[in-house]
Order: C-alpha cells, then sequence, then structure tokens
C-alpha cells in the first residue's frame, strides 16, 4: 500500500519542480530586447493570515498568465520566466482565499520611477491590506 503525501507538500513538490526546471532555461541577454524595460519574473507576496489557492496574474489581451497554486499565510511566491517585453497591457489578478474566489478589476502595472537603465524588472503582488492588493515592480 502506498502512502500519498499531504495536498500541501504535494503542491509544494510541484511548485519546486517546476521552478526547478524552468532555472535550466538560459533567459535572453537584455541587449537582444532593444526598445524599453523588460520583465524577468514574479513575486506574488501573501500579507493575509490565510493560505491563498489559484493566484494567477493574467494579460488581458492575450490570456497569458503567471500562476502559483499556494501561497501560505504571510508567505510568498517568485517564479522568473524568459524575459518579456514591459507593454503596459492590462492585467486582472485571481486568487482564492478562505475558499472564496476573488478577483481584481483590471489594471496595468506601473513602472518604477526612476526607471533603472538596462536591468531587467520583476512584478511584485501583495495581496491583503486596505485595498485588497497593489501592484510595482523592482529591479529583479
Amino acid at each position: 500500500m502506498s502512502r500519498r503525501p499531504p495536498r500541501a507538500a504535494a503542491c509544494a513538490l510541484a511548485f519546486t519542480l517546476a521552478v526547478v526546471l524552468a532555472a535550466g532555461c538560459a533567459p535572453e541577454p537584455v541587449e537582444t530586447l532593444p526598445g524599453g524595460p523588460v520583465i524577468s519574473g514574479l513575486v506574488i507576496e501573501n500579507g493575509t493570515a490565510d493560505a491563498l489557492t489559484e493566484v494567477r496574474l493574467q494579460v488581458l489581451s492575450s490570456g497569458a498568465f503567471v500562476a502559483c497554486g499556494y501561497i501560505p499565510p504571510h508567505g510568498t511566491c517568485s517564479t522568473t520566466f524568459p524575459l518579456r517585453r514591459y507593454r503596459a497591457a492590462d492585467v486582472r489578478l485571481l486568487w482564492t482565499r478562505a475558499g472564496q474566489p476573488l478577483e481584481s478589476r483590471p489594471f496595468v502595472v506601473p513602472l518604477p520611477d526612476p526607471l533603472p537603465a538596462d536591468t531587467p524588472l520583476e512584478v511584485v503582488i501583495g495581496i491583503g491590506g486596505p485595498a485588497g492588493f497593489s501592484a510595482s515592480m523592482r529591479p529583479g
């Protein structure tokens, strides 16, 4: 008889495997993507006392998304990906908290000011707090 790992452990293992596999992909050098800022990853910070599941940042025009399946209370999920040109596209944040699906209004993640030169950026999403969520970018 085989024992199945608890769901949280299985999710953590799947996420770890995905990160390890993604880390093997070499991102394009910044100089091969001329024409403005590039994004190299995503950080989602859970500022709540509840676990968050099915967290997804979706680009509305293309349907492309980056997701984290499970973020523990006051935990963080981060991922990197091949460099993507920042296009100021409308995005939507979707997540589940305490079994309740939640969804943001469409928004554009603002660029940092001042904009760092020749440095890839990462999107930082904070869930929790008075506004429900926040979105920013920082050098990644």
